[in-house]
């Protein structure tokens, strides 16, 4: 697939069926199936400069501590803002040095802030972000993004691009 091949159903079943799943295949999903678990963002999971694999839900639980259950929360966050929540929670400060070495500031922002009901619309406090794949680019900023149209659909794996410009991506808020 990565080298434009197309293989036929029925080779691919010969070739792969025993080794499905495996370290020796690259799965992927029909297109329809990879554009309906993107919903409601254009394009899909590949696509990150339309939200395609980076805008996920997420669980949080910490019992005892966390009182609305069931409660949704739709703040911008990132994976990097994990360890600064996990550290703020457990009341610990992130190291300035580890085994003698000196460490970057954690670039994260903490998710603590949207555990308790009355602060379940505040703002989000994540408020840049930069996202590359690929050749395609999304910069979120001030609760604003604007990003960048893919050449060609995730799907195809050659270069070829659009015939027709597809519709415009006008700059959505964050909020």
């Amino acid at each position: 697939m990565f080298n434009g091949v197309q293989v036929p159903v029925d080779v691919q079943l010969k070739m792969f069926y025993d080794a499905w799943g495996s370290d020796r295949t690259y799965n992927h999903m029909a297109v329809p199936w990879a554009w309906a678990f993107d919903t409601p963002y254009r394009w899909t999971k590949q696509i990150a400069s339309h939200f395609g694999g980076t805008r996920q839900g997420m669980c949080v639980s910490w019992p005892g501590h966390i009182k609305d259950l069931g409660g949704i929360r739709n703040q911008f966050h990132h994976v990097i803002d994990i360890v600064p929540t996990i550290l703020e929670a457990a009341g610990i400060r992130a190291p300035e040095e580890v085994n003698g070495i000196k460490q970057k500031p954690i670039e994260g922002v903490s998710m603590a802030y949207t555990f308790d009901k009355a602060s379940a619309d505040k703002p989000t406090t994540h408020k840049t972000a930069v996202f590359r794949d690929d050749g395609r680019s999304r910069d979120l900023s001030g609760g604003w993004y604007a990003c960048t149209t893919p050449i060609r659909p995730a799907w195809e794996t050659s270069a070829r691009s659009f015939k027709t410009r597809p519709p415009r991506s006008s700059g959505n808020s964050m909020t």
